[in-house]
């Protein structure tokens, strides 16, 4: 099966998810080594743990590290980057802080190591911060495809140059593509409502968001000879029939009839009771073809059995 376009917005969505657990991950292994570590100096050494014990904590720092460097790949995979420049952060802020230590416990006299050693730290983790940062604008500016969507003009970015349909990230409209090539977009007027509408000019057949009304296409969009009429018996509205449910989602189906007949809920639980196939609880009435189809989803998510019927005039 082909791989439809890779969105740069899908990608950094998976490579999110894929960091937090990541981070998560490392997270635990921290909290709970170093928790290990600080209960084992409570620990009584006897003839049998005390050459274990200091094995135990030298195993559990290097896990504590180790943990450190997970959450830092999490960060990177969350945004590549992020994870050096905080470990350039934590190597600084160590050198700083093991140096103020150092210079309070010992004299003047003997303070040349700490001070080359301080300066190392502070080189050492200067460069990781610039590695990272250089990581992190470099993502930021790699080369990327954009793309303007038709129907909201707004920008989208893509892994390479797609040849097939692809969805906005704004607006969510499926952008069409035939042979490869993207197929243009035009304006369309309703007749009914004269609302304007952006639809791919090999459609046939449109429903017009306003008004809910089915619009015949017939002719060219290209060359703006179409002719757009609506068609008259769809001009209709529907009611939403409930004839039965699943008695295990009883209480959810209440709950939305309640909001859909503003009713109380005992009134809602003996309506949806009477429900049957010969005389149908009528949850909507006069809808838009597509508020009714939407009710009618929503219920059936919740496990009734629904239809829906042409309003009676």
């Amino acid at each position: 099966m082909a791989q439809g376009p890779i969105q740069v917005s899908s990608v950094k969505e998976q490579a999110w998810t894929q960091g937090i657990g990541i981070m998560i991950f490392g997270f635990l292994l921290t909290i709970f080594s170093l928790l290990l570590l600080y209960f084992s100096k409570f620990l009584t050494p006897n003839y049998i743990t005390k050459d274990l014990l200091p094995i135990t904590q030298a195993v559990l720092a290097i896990a504590v590290i180790s943990g450190g460097g997970i959450i830092s790949v999490g960060l990177n995979f969350a945004h590549r980057g992020t994870g050096t420049i905080a470990w350039g952060i934590v190597i600084i802020l160590a050198g700083l802080t093991l140096f103020r230590t150092v210079n309070f416990w010992f004299p003047v006299e003997v303070m040349t190591a700490p001070v080359i050693g301080l300066f190392l730290t502070l080189g050492i983790g200067s460069y990781v911060i610039y590695t990272g940062g250089k990581s992190y604008t470099g993502e930021k500016e790699s080369p990327k495809v954009k793309l303007i969507c038709p129907f909201c003009d707004k920008e989208n970015a893509f892994v390479s140059e797609p040849n097939s349909d692809w969805n906005c990230d704004h607006c969510t409209r499926t952008v069409h593509y035939q042979n490869g090539i993207q197929i243009p977009v035009t304006w369309v007027i309703c007749t009914a409502c004269r609302a304007e509408h952006r639809v791919p000019v090999n459609v046939k057949r449109y429903l017009c968001d306003q008004c809910n009304r089915p619009l015949n296409i017939s002719g060219d969009l290209r060359g703006g000879t179409a002719i757009i009429e609506v068609e008259d018996q769809l001009q209709q509205n529907f009611d939403v029939l409930l004839i039965a449910f699943d008695r295990r989602h009883e209480n959810d189906l209440a709950f939305k009839i309640q909001n859909l007949m503003f009713c109380n809920m005992p009134d809602a639980r003996k309506m949806l009771a009477g429900a049957t196939t010969q005389i149908p609880l009528v949850v909507g009435y006069n809808l838009a073809e597509r508020k009714a189809e939407s009710i009618r989803r929503e219920l059936q998510d919740l496990g009734a059995t629904v239809r829906i019927r042409v309003t009676k005039k």
